[in-house]
């Protein structure tokens, strides 16, 4: 059961993250107008990827607080969802700035995620 919320987790973190950077750049660089599915989905997939992450957590009896690489991965997530949200409701160097520190976010997450470390070395990531 672990594996399969695990890659269900992973499947809602690129759909997530494609559909952060496609709503950005169609509708905020190309401006074009936002279908109301667009500004629907990604609220019912980043709460599927939140219930699977918890429910990941409980299965192997992680605490955020106890867990560093945890508790770092899950403030990182609260600065991903401010800046996400400067990036989608402001204009000009705002919304960039929210949107390039969004992503750095995310990255920083994954790489979290995948090496367990609070502060994860990019060495791994390059060699």
């Amino acid at each position: 059961m672990y594996n399969i919320v695990k890659h269900f987790h992973l499947w809602m973190v690129i759909i997530s993250l494609l559909l952060f950077q496609y709503r950005y750049w169609r509708f905020h660089v190309s401006q074009r107008p936002m279908p109301k599915i667009l500004r629907m989905m990604p609220h019912a997939i980043d709460t599927l990827l939140l219930l699977s992450g918890v429910t990941l957590a409980v299965m192997i009896a992680l605490v955020p607080w106890q867990v560093p690489w945890l508790g770092a991965k899950l403030l990182a997530l609260l600065a991903y969802i401010g800046l996400g949200t400067v990036a989608m409701k402001r204009r000009g160097w705002a919304q960039w700035l929210g949107y390039v520190l969004a992503t750095l976010a995310v990255i920083y997450m994954v790489l979290v995620a995948t090496q367990k470390q609070p502060w994860p070395s990019l060495g791994s990531v390059f060699s």
